[in-house]
């Protein structure tokens, strides 16, 4: 165990994540008490290590101690600006530039550090970021910004690569999406952007659970007796929706869940409610997340189409069948192929496919086969996540069996070697960011081009800690508008239905208030016709 000492609580959280990527598979323990130095147990076994962070207003002072070494290494830095928070909630422009001063100069006393012990003989297993000091979920937004205050491309890479140590990948990553994004919200006009806001539309049902998810969705045929009333209650949000905000939302998203999973008369009561809501000819954006294979066919492609949605998403995950029976998918690799084939026919403007990189038992060959049968069937759109095993999820405890009866132990270069668990799960979060990359390299060679991006919080590869990044890649002129909306929170969201969230944006303060609807189907049900 590591612990970390501060005599503050405003960074804490994200200095904790920037050292559990330095430190991959240790636990961290932190003390808001900082607490005399000379304190700790020298014979402690979870105290070997002890970062001690000491804040003032204008400045900071970094140590970290090694007991088993000996070795102290400390920096006090001396900064423009206070990190305190303005007390209306706007945005203090110090506060970033002393967070980022401190996370940098705690990277580089770890990487001195590195230098300094005995790597044989140090207990702890270093990786160094491949993120550098960047530990948010959205790692494109403050190179939005950049281009926002007028910077060129070049400024973008160096305040980057200055600011947060990027590694050179991920830096062009990053400024190429920005600048892509910048590109496509400038075309709209960023008074429009900012002024007008755009809908999710929130259908919390599926055919069947995936093994891996952990949303708040239901199995259709557990609740189909509840989807009359539950459309009730969302065509009445969706009015008030209309009457608070304007008939005219930039872009709407239908998601969930699988909206899809309604049946035809249900899904066009949906559709039919929106067209008579909103000034359509006014909407830029419309799309539903058709993403199970196994919930669609002609008649309701035709639906969506005929109701004016532009973009659809068709999700296959996988193009094995093997692991689609694993994950809970219940549908196979021909269905997937078919459903495309009849989308093409029906003439959306553009078509997405998700899939996921690190499913359980795939190689990077098994995930390579995945990218090329995609390619063949050529979206207009790829998104490319992580895995992600939450706590929610029927596939976590699973794994967590599997790997403790060492069923999925993967052998040394020595014929009879096995790692431990933890060695097991970091070569798993290599594989996957190996797969990330990949994805990046190959389809970029076919004309998909990242737009957007963000990372999973507190959620690496199976059990870890940080994040790792999901990317939209898609071809010229065919991006998701809404997709970059709700990564850059630069429109407010609004999010009907149950457990959907409202980003409310604050153009003055550049802050975003996030409220969320209630989750539970029959609670929304029920306080939506009491009220």
């Amino acid at each position: 165990m590591i612990n970390i000492r501060y005599n503050f609580l405003d960074f804490d959280y994200e200095i904790t994540a920037l050292l559990k990527t330095c430190f991959p598979l240790e636990e961290f323990k932190s003390f808001t008490d900082l607490g005399e130095k000379e304190d700790i147990n020298e014979n402690s076994a979870d105290s070997n290590m002890t970062f001690y962070i000491e804040l003032f207003e204008k400045s900071f002072r970094v140590s970290v101690r090694l007991k088993s070494f000996s070795l102290t290494f400390e920096r006090n830095v001396q900064i423009e600006g206070s990190f305190l928070k303005h007390e209306d909630g706007s945005k203090n422009p110090h506060r970033l530039k002393y967070k980022n001063e401190l996370k940098r100069t705690i990277l580089q006393l770890v990487r001195s550090m590195m230098e300094e012990v005995e790597k044989d003989s140090f207990n702890y297993i270093y990786r160094e970021p491949t993120w550098g000091t960047l530990t948010g979920i959205r790692p494109t937004k403050n190179a939005l910004n950049y281009f926002r205050d007028g910077l060129s491309f070049h400024d973008v890479s160096s305040a980057l690569e200055k600011e947060y140590a990027l590694r050179d990948d991920k830096k062009k990553l990053i400024a190429g999406i920005a600048s892509k994004e910048f590109d496509i919200l400038n075309s709209i006009g960023m008074e429009r952007v900012h002024e007008g806001y755009s809908l999710y539309i929130g259908i919390p049902f599926c055919p069947t659970r995936c093994e891996y998810c952990s949303f708040a969705a239901y199995k259709y045929s557990a609740v189909s007796q509840y989807v009359e009333d539950y459309l009730k209650v969302l065509k009445k949000e969706i009015k008030e929706v209309s009457e608070k905000y304007g008939s005219a939302p930039l872009s709407i998203y239908i998601g969930g869940g699988t909206p899809t999973a309604l049946n035809c008369e249900e899904l066009k009561v949906l559709l039919d409610c929106v067209n008579e809501t909103f000034d359509m000819d006014k909407v830029t954006e419309y799309t539903c997340e058709a993403g199970r294979p196994d919930s669609l066919d002609y008649n309701k492609l035709r639906l969506l189409k005929d109701a004016g949605v532009q973009r659809i998403s068709i999700n296959p995950q996988t193009m094995n069948d093997d692991t689609l029976k694993l994950i809970g998918r219940a549908h196979n690799v021909s269905q997937v192929k078919e459903i495309f084939s009849l989308a093409k026919k029906c003439g959306f403007d553009s078509v997405n496919a998700d899939l996921i990189a690190g499913l359980p038992g795939e190689s990077l060959e098994d995930f390579c086969y995945t990218l090329n049968e995609l390619i063949e069937l050529a979206p207009d759109n790829i998104t490319v996540h992580s895995l992600v095993v939450k706590r929610a999820s029927a596939l976590r405890p699973k794994l967590e069996e599997e790997y403790s009866k060492g069923l999925k132990d993967l052998k040394d270069e020595s014929e009879n070697s096995h790692n431990s668990m933890e060695e097991i799960i970091l070569k798993k979060d290599i594989l996957l960011e190996k797969m990330i990359e990949l994805s990046c390299e190959k389809l970029e060679k076919h004309g998909y081009m990242p737009y957007y991006m963000y990372r999973q919080k507190n959620a690496k590869g199976h059990f870890g800690s940080s994040g790792q990044e999901n990317i939209g890649f898609s071809k010229a002129g065919k991006e998701c508008l809404y997709n970059i909306l709700i990564m850059e929170e630069v429109q407010s969201i609004i999010g009907v239905g149950a457990g959907a969230s409202t980003k409310a944006y604050d153009k003055d303060k550049q802050i975003v208030k996030r409220t969320s609807n209630v989750k539970s189907l029959t609670d929304y049900i029920e306080r939506g016709l009491r009220g």
